[in-house]
């Protein structure tokens, strides 16, 4: 099993639907911009209409003032009526354009507030829509983390369970030589065993030259029955006459750098490293980690001084101050466990992508 592609595998999903959101969010993000510029050019047309409109106030006002000087001079001057008149008239004339001017200018500012309204209640949207845009990221980015994170769980179950196979597997073979061992010695010391090996081995060579049905169907019963014999004195002894095939693993562990901190990380949980506190032994498992462990500290040529053992991200690390040279030297290549030598560790910096996980506070363990 490859970590890289069972992480890869449970997570091209929600990578996929991340990207999509980003994107989504980048044209909101467009959007919003040019609306914020939309409305500062509104205010500016706002300000200019203003300006514009106390220029015709003060023109209005200076209109006004003329008026009432050549209404006195009507009074004064009657002789000059009609050319007065006639000037009044224009005045007046020129005075009804500024109002209506003054009135399309106001009825353009309501406009122009009615389109600021509109685009301030536009804009408070898109702030919403990206409000929950951002908290869907931040969801699924959660999720992501949380799916790299189980797909390094799910590698270090499958690592541990190999180990405790394969010294599983040892600690039967053993027990199958002792067996073995014990079942020679009694061949030649006790009458009554040795007597039935005689007879298996002659029965085992009749067989390989009868061709009778019968024949063989007899001396097959009477085999059994001595092997059964043998097998309930010696369980696993004659199963032991076939070489056991050779069987090694190669496991790879994972390290991470926690600022100028070394960790190595181990696949076993965290009620492993507890049962281990408190009784020191315990079950196989707790056995078989201390096992593996002092192995690795021993293959690795690791020294108090260097760091020491503890939890981090929910299961049994090494943590230390070794140096990028002196990691390399040690993932150079595959290291044979001295109490284990069917076993061969070598170490590989842990995946951007789920040393980040692991070190996120959101995720479980």
């Amino acid at each position: 099993m490859n970590l890289r592609d069972v992480a890869r595998e449970r997570t091209v999903s929600l990578r996929d639907t991340l990207g999509g959101l980003e994107k989504k969010r980048s044209d909101f993000d467009g959007r919003s911009q040019a609306e914020q510029e939309r409305i500062k050019r509104i205010f500016t047309d706002l300000a200019t209409c203003r300006r514009e409109e106390e220029r015709l106030g003060r023109q209005l006002s200076a209109a006004d003032l003329e008026i009432a000087d050549v209404r006195n001079q009507i009074d004064e001057l009657e002789k000059k009526r009609t050319e007065l008149i006639e000037k009044y008239t224009s005045l007046s004339d020129a005075r009804t354009q500024v109002e209506g001017g003054t009135k399309d200018l106001r009825n353009r500012e309501r406009k122009l507030n009615e389109d600021v309204r509109s685009a301030q209640d536009f804009l408070r949207s898109l702030e919403r829509e990206r409000g929950e845009l951002d908290g869907q990221r931040s969801s699924l980015s959660t999720a992501l983390q949380q799916t790299y994170a189980d797909a390094f769980n799910e590698y270090s179950v499958h690592l541990r369970k190999s180990f405790e196979g394969l010294i599983g597997g040892q600690a039967e073979k053993a027990k199958r030589a002792d067996m073995r061992r014990a079942f020679v010695v009694a061949r030649g010391t006790n009458a009554e065993m040795g007597m039935l090996c005689d007879q298996r081995d002659e029965l085992r060579s009749f067989l390989e030259s009868s061709r009778v049905p019968g024949v063989r169907e007899h001396l097959e019963n009477r085999l059994r029955e001595i092997e059964t014999r043998l097998e309930q004195e010696f369980p696993g002894a004659l199963l032991s006459e076939a070489a056991d095939p050779a069987e090694t693993l190669s496991a790879e562990l994972f390290y991470l750098r926690d600022d100028d901190e070394f960790v190595l990380l181990f696949p076993f949980e965290e009620r492993i490293w507890n049962e281990m506190e408190s009784t020191g032994a315990g079950s196989q498992t707790c056995n078989m980690a201390a096992t593996i462990l002092y192995g690795a500290a021993k293959a690795l040529g690791l020294k108090p001084s260097d760091g020491e053992f503890c939890l981090r991200a929910g299961r049994i690390a090494f943590a230390g101050r070794l140096d990028d040279t002196e990691i390399a030297v040690l993932a150079s290549s595959p290291l044979p466990l001295p109490n284990l030598p069917d076993v061969y560790l070598s170490l590989s910096r842990m995946p951007s992508e789920i040393e980040e996980a692991l070190k996120s506070d959101a995720v479980r363990y």
